[in-house]
């Protein structure tokens, strides 16, 4: 099991806030990767899988923009 100390609770907050405060300035668009690279972009050393953990643990969605390509049409149905 693992112990996390007050600190680390804070910093989780904390992440968890900007983590909000992306999603929300893009129009909850940015899904982990995006919202992942951003905070790289702002110098935050995190983990992509914690973000996602994050993400999924408080319910932060991306949307799904781009519709599936459909490349196979049967014929005679």
């Amino acid at each position: 099991m693992m112990v996390i100390g007050v600190d680390g609770h804070k910093r989780t907050h904390t992440l968890v806030a900007e983590i909000r405060e992306i999603h929300a300035g893009h129009k909850g668009t940015y899904g982990v990767r995006r919202v992942h690279a951003e905070l790289r972009g702002f110098g935050r050393t995190v983990n992509r899988k914690r973000v996602e953990r994050l993400m999924r643990i408080n319910g932060i969605e991306g949307r799904h923009l781009r519709r599936r390509k459909r490349t196979t049409v049967r014929f005679g149905v």
